[in-house]
C-alpha cells in the first residue's frame, strides 16, 4: 500500500499507529522528534507524514517548514492535542493535507490517510494537491 512516517514523541501514539497502520497493510516508520525524522524522511521517501505539532526541539511547524524543503510531494497530515484555529490555519497554510485533533478515533484518522493516498494517486508526483478548500 503506502509508506507512512509517523511523528510524534509520544510512544503510545506511535505505537498505536504502527499497529493500525500495520494492520491496514501500509508500512509505518517512527520518529520521536522532528530533528530524527528529517533523515528519515530523505532516505525513505514516505507517502504520507504524519506529524504532531508538539514536539520536543523543533515543533510541527518548523518540521512541516522543513519537510516542504526536502519534499513537495509528500503529503502531510498535522496532529495535535492543543490545536488552536490559528496554527490548524498556518499548517494549512503551509501545505499540510489535513489536520487531526487529538484524541481522534482510529477510524477518522485511517479515513484521513486513506484520501491522502486516493489524492496523491491521482495527482501523481510533481503535482500538489489541491487545499482543503477546493476538496
Amino acid at each position: 500500500m503506502a509508506k507512512v512516517l509517523v511523528v510524534d514523541d509520544e510512544a503510545g501514539t506511535l505505537s498505536l499507529f504502527e499497529r493500525v497502520l500495520g494492520a491496514a497493510g501500509h508500512s509505518v516508520l517512527c520518529s520521536s522528534s522532528g530533528e530524527a525524522c528529517l533523515p528519515v524522511l530523505r532516505d525513505a521517501n514516505p507517502d504520507i507524514v504524519i506529524l504532531d505539532e508538539k514536539l520536543p526541539g523543533m515543533n510541527g511547524i518548523r518540521v512541516l517548514r522543513r519537510i516542504r524543503d526536502i519534499d513537495r510531494d509528500v503529503l502531510v497530515i498535522m496532529m495535535s492535542g492543543y490545536g488552536t484555529v490559528r496554527s490548524i490555519v498556518r499548517a494549512m497554510e503551509l501545505g499540510a493535507y489535513d489536520y487531526l485533533t487529538k484524541p481522534f478515533r482510529l477510524e477518522e484518522a485511517l479515513k484521513v490517510v486513506s484520501e491522502a493516498l486516493e489524492m496523491k494517486r491521482m495527482h501523481g508526483p510533481g503535482q500538489e494537491a489541491p487545499k482543503e478548500e477546493e476538496r
